[in-house]
């Protein structure tokens, strides 16, 4: 069992310990969440991320993982879309364009320097999935946002190939599946890549899917039962009439490479990265367990507020190892 924890730059030399000695092991993995504190001071935050790679090497984590800024990564997406695309301007969003394009390539090549500390090419998780006001999409309508979601897939394998691919000799960069919602309110919410079908197709090389089993547990769960509309769902279930997650798991099966571990009850943002082995979970649990054995990747326990108890992380593993061993 590949499995490891989430972590910060500010809790790592404690945390990465204390899970080898809950393991029995050092770690298999781990990813540490960037997190927009780290970066106010881009010079700092470079050091930082050096020191944490040097760390974990030392530490022998076995694979390594970042998890990116997700607002920087959708600023600088929705910028090159709607430069080709202006009936959608009025959703730009309200950042300087130069200033997020250089925060996003210093981040990379902190990620790179980061690599060659590790000794290994370290994972960028990236959250290409693009997320907007729920009243700007419900102001588009139906027609309106399938047409924005088509224009979306026209164009992000282009704008991937642009910002990520260029880093592949220096820097892994894994794709996460989207949750239906940004955060625990209904006012903004993700809009594409809560399918990994929406994602496949830009995957090359050595780059991989992240497969995040609450975000995909919501989103099987809203299209069970829909709540206020979640319109890049919508435009899904228009195209393909709905998908059950476990026929989709098994068809991008080959292209996952890293998990986010956690669990689910239900379909909004209040429902997620909880402990595993919640008495309500949506999560077919013996059944997810089988199949995480077969693809036999590495899985980060991304347990919702473990950086500040890590007994959190302690009761997802007691519970996920009577999974395994059921399994």
């Amino acid at each position: 069992m590949k499995v490891g924890p989430v972590i910060d730059l500010a809790n790592y030399r404690d945390y990465v310990p204390a899970f080898a000695r809950l393991v029995g092991s050092a770690p298999s993995c781990a990813e540490v969440h960037l997190l927009r504190r780290d970066m106010v001071e881009p010079d700092k935050g470079r050091d930082a991320i050096l020191r944490s790679a040097d760390f974990l090497r030392g530490q022998r984590v076995g694979m390594l993982a970042y998890h990116c800024l997700d607002d920087v990564i959708n600023d600088v997406i929705l910028f090159e879309l709607f430069e080709r695309h202006p009936r959608f301007a009025h959703m730009l969003p309200q950042a300087d364009r130069r200033v997020r394009e250089e925060q996003l390539r210093f981040k990379f090549e902190c990620l790179a320097h980061a690599s060659g500390v590790f000794g290994a090419k370290v994972m960028a998780v990236v959250h290409e999935g693009v997320y907007f006001s729920t009243a700007h999409l419900e102001a588009l309508g139906p027609e309106g946002c399938a047409d924005l979601r088509a224009a979306f897939l026209a164009e992000i394998g282009g704008i991937h190939r642009r910002w990520f691919t260029p880093w592949e000799d220096r820097v892994l960069v894994y794709l996460e599946n989207s949750a239906p919602f940004r955060g625990e309110s209904f006012d903004v919410q993700h809009f594409i890549d809560q399918w990994a079908g929406d994602m496949a197709p830009r995957i090359s090389g050595e780059e991989r899917l992240v497969w995040d089993v609450s975000h995909a547990g919501m989103v099987r769960t809203y299209m069970d039962s829909p709540g206020p509309l979640v319109h890049g769902l919508e435009c899904v279930r228009r195209e393909t009439g709905g998908r059950n997650e476990t026929i989709e798991l098994e068809a991008v099966a080959h292209q996952i490479g890293w998990i986010h571990l956690n669990d689910c009850t239900g379909w909004q943002g209040i429902h997620e990265g909880k402990v595993v082995g919640q008495p309500d979970s949506v999560v077919d649990w013996p059944g997810m367990a089988r199949l995480l054995q077969r693809i036999d990747v590495p899985m980060i326990l991304e347990i919702r507020d473990a950086e500040k108890n890590f007994d959190y992380f302690e009761q997802s593993i007691t519970a996920l190892r009577g999974y395994w061993d059921a399994a």
